[in-house]
């Protein structure tokens, strides 16, 4: 394979501002672009593996990239590298350390550094852990070509991704739409006011239902370490198993109601048995 590194942010960029914008974000795409490109021109035939990435080099930023605000970044990231052809990614880090120098700030479970379960009690979840989660249960193989008609500001704050819903989610447990044709849409909303989502291209239009995950922080924290799914806090057990199960479940709306994401969220749409031809296959 060809393997890379992409880190959104420079180690002066720790801030809230900084992580919630997009200009900033796509930073990432620059590296996808770059090492397409490279390989390409000496062995296309080799997958492009994104082996390590997280918000910022060096161990991220404590508050930051451990925190509900990272997951503007990490959905952001992990659908240009399905649109830019990026075959496999790599979040760095599940739990521990990083390197010998300091510890990580951006796992996705547990505190800083090393954790003793008899000291410190079993690792928990950071926001990030529970948005991979619903990644892979809800987003399939095949990526789809997305196009938005938005004004210049809307486009600064908003971004769309489409993938083919996942027919069987990879923990297990069967959907209820397990034949295909279902399409699962990621989004962020940066912007401080909810945002109506017109759907246009024929099978997206027409789903007879859908089911809405949005995520939303605490009292509208952004550095909070915990995350909302439609306003319930999402937790696991003592034994650290999510308390919803295998699968986590979203809210069903029936088709016609408008789609209205809220501001300052991030999440998924599953727009159910459209028949989407690319996704029947």
């Amino acid at each position: 394979s060809f393997s890379i590194h992409a880190y959104a942010f420079g180690r002066d960029q720790d801030t809230v501002t900084d992580y919630m914008n997009k200009t900033q974000i796509e930073k990432m795409a620059h590296y996808y672009s770059s090492a397409v490109a490279a390989r390409d021109s000496e062995a296309p035939q080799l997958p492009v593996y994104l082996e390590e990435m997280a918000t910022q080099a060096g161990g991220g930023a404590e508050g930051l990239s451990n925190r509900f605000v990272s997951g503007f970044w990490f959905l952001h990231a992990l659908g240009l590298a399905g649109r830019m052809g990026i075959a496999r990614v790599t979040r760095q880090d599940l739990a521990g350390w990083s390197f010998s120098s300091g510890v990580s700030h951006y796992t996705l479970v547990g505190p800083a550094g090393w954790v003793s379960t008899a000291t410190d009690g079993l690792p928990t979840p950071h926001p990030d852990w529970y948005l991979a989660l619903l990644w892979r249960q809800l987003m399939g193989d095949r990526v789809l070509r997305v196009d938005m008609n938005v004004s210049e500001t809307l486009n600064e704050t908003i971004a769309v991704h489409a993938w083919c819903s996942a027919a069987v989610p990879r923990l297990g447990v069967r959907n209820r739409d397990a034949r295909g044709g279902s399409v699962t849409l990621g989004y962020l909303n940066l912007g401080k006011d909810s945002t109506r989502l017109h759907l246009g291209g024929g099978a997206a239009s027409a789903a007879p239902e859908r089911e809405e995950f949005f995520l939303t922080a605490p009292g509208g924290d952004m550095q909070a370490d915990a995350v909302l799914l439609n306003g319930v806090p999402l937790r696991v057990g003592r034994d650290g198993v999510l308390l919803e199960g295998p699968r986590v479940r979203g809210r069903l709306v029936m088709s016609g109601a408008p789609l209205v994401l809220p501001p300052q969220s991030y999440g998924f749409v599953v727009l159910k048995s459209v028949d989407a031809p690319a996704c029947l296959a």
